[in-house]
């Protein structure tokens, strides 16, 4: 059903990518839910260069830091 939901703007988040290891793409962004007394989001990196252009949105709208 994954498949489904592949479209442009579309950011999906997995989980546990590495049990769908052959069947889903390589990932865009790699986050690290960390939360502080704010409960922040502490790390999203980019893992290619859509990944970069979704970090910057999401730090606008979520004040991420990054």
């Amino acid at each position: 059903g994954l498949r489904d939901e592949y479209r442009p703007g579309v950011l999906l988040l997995i989980e546990w990518p590495e049990r769908g290891e052959g069947a889903l793409p390589a990932g865009d962004l790699i986050v690290q839910l960390e939360f502080d007394a704010a409960r922040r989001l502490a790390s999203v990196a980019p893992g290619s260069r859509l990944g970069t252009l979704w970090r910057a949105q999401l730090s606008r709208e979520f004040a991420l830091q990054v």
